[in-house]
């Protein structure tokens, strides 16, 4: 059975909703809906009933979860102990990056590490939905994440990047926006997030405004160059960092006090790796690139 699946499970029978469950293991509730139902394929009897109202878990599934829960707990740990025991034998990281991390700065970024880490061998994965795939061959996932995951894994945040509304001067010249009911008629692009829905803008201080996005995509680099080009209101994580060929001024924040929610880019280790010297020289190369990008000064690690 598939560790990831069984979590999954748990997560369904503790939060009793697969949005519930999505949000606890870190991936969007089609993932908790596609893994159910592998699951259920390789055992040959169903884990959940589904119905209008969500899901409920049956028999089977309770007594599963039941039975299982002490052995995933354990087998994390196991992969948890391998990777250590593994690690300290070779140089080889492997990384996972959230998919639209704009191509420019995940190269310099790289160069960044091999400069400090040259006997460092890296490698590289990109995914929509890092979160859902800690657990696969993995040592070190970089994300734009909102809370802490639960499993044996720690977060460094290096990063604020907001969930905010961009879109270029010369659009919203042409298509002013002075109050969220505008939004309703231009053309919303969205930032496809591992847990949050895509027809919701999240209204601050509380609330949402349903949307009906003429663009949805995980490539928040895309997205950005969307903006850029004229095609609409990006709503994306915005760490404040300029484009390539795009002056500092080119995408303007759209009603920055209405709407909007807060996000880090942030660094997720296995935490039975984080002694290790490369695993924290790679905390160092990271902090120093963000630094190095936003003109500021690294904070030591603690």
């Amino acid at each position: 059975m598939n560790l990831d699946a069984m979590r999954v499970l748990l997560a369904v029978t503790e939060h009793g909703t697969v949005h519930g469950a999505a949000e606890a293991v870190g991936c969007s509730r089609a993932t908790v809906r596609r893994r159910l139902q592998e699951l259920e394929e390789s055992l040959g009897v169903p884990l959940v009933d589904r119905g209008p109202r969500g899901v409920t878990v049956t028999e089977a599934g309770r007594l599963l979860a039941d039975r299982s829960r002490l052995m995933v707990e354990d087998m994390s740990i196991l992969v948890e102990e391998v990777r250590s025991t593994a690690a300290q034998s070779t140089r080889t990281l492997r990384v996972l990056m959230a998919e639209g991390v704009a191509q420019h700065y995940a190269a310099r970024l790289i160069a960044e590490i091999l400069q400090a880490m040259p006997e460092l061998r890296l490698e590289l994965r990109q995914s929509s939905e890092p979160l859902a795939h800690l657990m696969e061959a993995t040592d070190v996932a970089l994300v734009f994440d909102r809370e802490s995951r639960e499993g044996p894994w720690q977060k460094l945040p290096l990063v604020p990047t907001p969930e905010r509304l961009v879109a270029s001067a010369e659009y919203l010249a042409a298509n002013p926006v002075e109050s969220v009911t505008d939004l309703k008629d231009r053309q919303l692009l969205v930032w496809r997030s591992p847990e949050e829905p895509i027809d919701l803008l999240p209204l601050l201080p509380s609330g949402a405004l349903p949307i009906k996005p003429h663009v949805v995509s995980a490539d928040i680099h895309l997205l950005h160059h969307l903006a850029l080009a004229g095609a609409g209101i990006a709503f994306v994580p915005d760490g404040g960092l300029q484009y390539e060929n795009a002056p500092s001024d080119a995408l303007v924040r759209v009603l920055p006090d209405a709407v909007g929610r807060d996000r880090w880019f942030s660094v997720i280790a296995a935490e039975s790796l984080l002694d290790l010297p490369r695993i924290r020289e790679l905390m160092t190369a990271l902090q120093r690139f963000i630094a190095s990008m936003r003109g500021a000064t690294p904070a030591p690690l603690g």
